[in-house]
């Protein structure tokens, strides 16, 4: 790996200096208009109020003025690198010795793969969260609100989920019932071949729901078993819902409330919005109970019923909250589940309280400290207005359900940064700001929007609803919510706060 690292520096080395000098042009008129032009059209599909698609017609505009806007940035940012890409390479080693320096075939779009060779924007060994598991914490955030697991319990059973399989111990087996003992095992994935991960276990009675992802499916899936007599395990269903990988090792897919299986997805708009072309026609997501008579599926969104973007978004996705009744679900017989979208930025936490699902995303994708941002000043606090812009969707989980959005700013670090209650929404945010880069110390604010703030039509909180914390030194946060106080603290090191759930 350090040698790969290695090597990767070698290959930025030769090229920086002329890629430097390129991205110095100022940008042709021409290109600047075209930019600003599609950048337009795409806000068309924005507003200050949740408002549906109308139809497929109308989302698959809304895709193609993505598309649109995407090129036209990104011709601008990677066309002048990529034709010197030429003059590089003719002006550096011989081909065979440059070719042992060479990375391994990209699988990202061409120019993206270019851009990165030559402003070594990944020049270090890059390990996503989809592809490392950690156990996370076996304690509820929320009281009533049951999150997924790696290891559950039913009466004097344990189960214990690794590797892709079901552990049943039987804590009280032998004479004296007090030995433990493997009641009994059993595979979630039914094919070995298949890439997939599962990560989360949730129970409901002897009921147990194993949450995973399918890479080639591009599909969540829910593995449906019951523990019967002895601590036998039988496999009832398996469904699955489309969409992007889910996985975050700070958070989790899946809640439990009360019967009702409450399941986080986000969709991409177009996941080739790079390539040539008009977008593939969009499948809208479906639950699929996959078995060995087939497939049956059930739509669970349609366009007129998917909020669209709230600001003009060059990296969204459709966050859906499912909810599923295993009270009423019956082996072979589906599962009843309804479903909320809407689009906003893929740069996202989820957090579950009481009768509502809570979604902090950023009001634009666009934040990124280059290589030669500056450091920010120790204990300096940028003003809102420079301040990453967020949104915050509340999503009701009783009833009829039903969307209402808050415009606020800052980003929590991960679901347990928010807390909800006593008729307010509660949040410890980083104060950043895409003018410098944090290094020593995060600045932090705590915000409280009152539940009135909430509606279909999105209106900032206002400054007072945020309150400036003391400066810890440190750049690694963590915090809890108590009953009545927040505690939060943290360590130097460098920062690694994620944007994204993807990592």
């Amino acid at each position: 790996q350090m040698m790969a690292a290695w090597r990767w520096g070698v290959a930025s080395l030769l090229v920086v200096c002329p890629v430097a000098a390129v991205a110095q042009r100022a940008e042709p008129p021409e290109a600047a208009a075209q930019r600003a032009d599609a950048n337009r059209v795409l806000g068309q599909w924005t507003s200050n109020e949740l408002r549906p698609f109308r139809n497929d017609a109308d989302f698959a505009a809304y895709q193609a003025a993505l598309r649109k806007a995407v090129r036209a940035e990104d011709e601008w940012s990677v066309a002048p690198v990529l034709r010197t890409i030429p003059a590089i390479l003719n002006q550096s080693q011989p081909k065979q010795d440059l070719q042992a320096e060479v990375p391994p075939p990209c699988t990202e779009p061409e120019k993206l793969c270019a851009y990165r060779m030559l402003t070594g924007g990944e020049e270090t060994l890059t390990v996503t969260g989809s592809r490392i598991r950690t156990p996370p914490l076996t304690n509820n955030q929320e009281q009533g609100v049951d999150e997924g697991d790696v290891v559950k319990q039913i009466g004097q059973y344990l189960l214990v989920l690794q590797d892709g399989r079901i552990f049943v111990i039987d804590t009280e087996a032998g004479p004296q019932r007090n030995a433990l003992r493997l009641a009994d095992r059993a595979d979630v994935y039914r094919d070995p071949e298949e890439d997939g991960w599962y990560d989360e276990l949730i129970v409901d009675g002897d009921r147990i729901v194993v949450t995973g992802y399918i890479y080639e499916a591009d599909a969540s899936e829910l593995a449906i078993f019951r523990l019967g007599e002895g601590g036998r395990l039988i496999r009832e269903d398996v469904f699955r819902i489309q969409s992007e990988d889910y996985y975050d090792r700070n958070n989790y897919a899946s809640r439990l409330i009360g019967d009702q299986l409450i399941l986080y997805t986000p969709v991409p708009v177009d996941e080739n919005r790079y390539e040539d072309g008009p977008p593939a026609p969009f499948r809208w997501p479906t639950l699929t109970r996959t078995g060995e008579t087939g497939a049956e599926e059930t739509q669970l969104l349609r366009p007129d019923e998917v909020y669209r973007p709230l600001s003009t978004l060059h990296d969204p996705a459709i966050h859906m909250i499912t909810r599923c009744q295993l009270g009423s679900y019956r082996p072979g017989g589906g599962l009843a589940c309804t479903s909320e979208g809407f689009v906003a930025s893929r740069s996202r936490q989820f957090y579950v309280a009481g009768q509502n699902a809570y979604l902090w995303s950023y009001a634009n994708d666009r934040l990124a400290w280059e290589d030669d941002t500056p450091e920010c000043a120790v204990a300096a606090r940028p003003r809102r207005s420079e301040v990453d812009q967020a949104l915050v969707h509340r999503v009701n989980l009783s009833g009829g359900g039903g969307v209402a959005v808050a415009g606020a700013a800052g980003a929590p670090f991960d679901q347990l940064a928010m807390d909800a209650g006593r008729g307010q929404f509660r949040a410890l945010v980083g104060w950043l700001t895409p003018r410098c880069q944090p290094t020593k110390s995060v600045p932090l604010s705590y915000v409280a929007i009152p539940d009135g703030a909430f509606g279909t039509r999105l209106r900032p909180v206002p400054d007072s609803a945020f309150t400036p914390m003391p400066d810890i030194g440190a750049t690694n946060i963590a915090q809890r919510f108590t009953d009545r106080h927040l505690v939060f603290g943290g360590r130097a090191g460098e920062f690694s706060f994620e944007r994204s759930a993807r990592g």
